[in-house]
């Protein structure tokens, strides 16, 4: 393989991140079982009524949907901006890669900083094969 190939599979993911964000969810599911308990929310603080009975303890909480919401879209917003900065670094990795010479220390230091991040593995995985394939030559 050589770096003109790497590039165009690297863009490839950058365009398949671009295109469909959302192929990359997480949800929180939180259980926890037991008795149960009433909160009373207003504003700022909560407070919290638990009532016994079986094992351990059953929180539930009731606040407003537009809390909710308000919290779900700064979440959003913050992966959207943790994508659109992924596919610029894929993207650059790429152009580098496209140049006459491309800079093996940069595109390693580049590589580097995906690993132990929230960039699902298989991603970085695969860059760093490419990589690795497209200098072995």
């Amino acid at each position: 393989m050589n770096t003109q190939e790497a590039a165009q599979i690297i863009e490839a993911i950058a365009n398949s991140i671009r295109e469909n964000p959302s192929q990359f969810q997480f949800a929180v599911h939180v259980s926890i079982i037991g008795a149960s308990g009433t909160a009373y929310g207003g504003g700022v603080g909560m407070m919290g009524v638990a009532q016994g009975g079986g094992t351990g303890i059953h929180a539930s909480a009731s606040t407003g949907n537009m809390q909710i919401e308000i919290a779900q879209e700064r979440g959003e917003s913050a992966m959207n901006q943790q994508i659109e900065a992924l596919v610029s670094h894929l993207s650059v990795m790429a152009q580098e890669l496209k140049s006459g010479s491309p800079d093996k220390s940069k595109l390693k230091k580049m590589f580097e900083s995906l690993k132990d991040t929230w960039v699902p593995g298989v991603i970085s995985s695969v860059v760093g094969n490419l990589l690795s394939a497209s200098f072995m030559r």
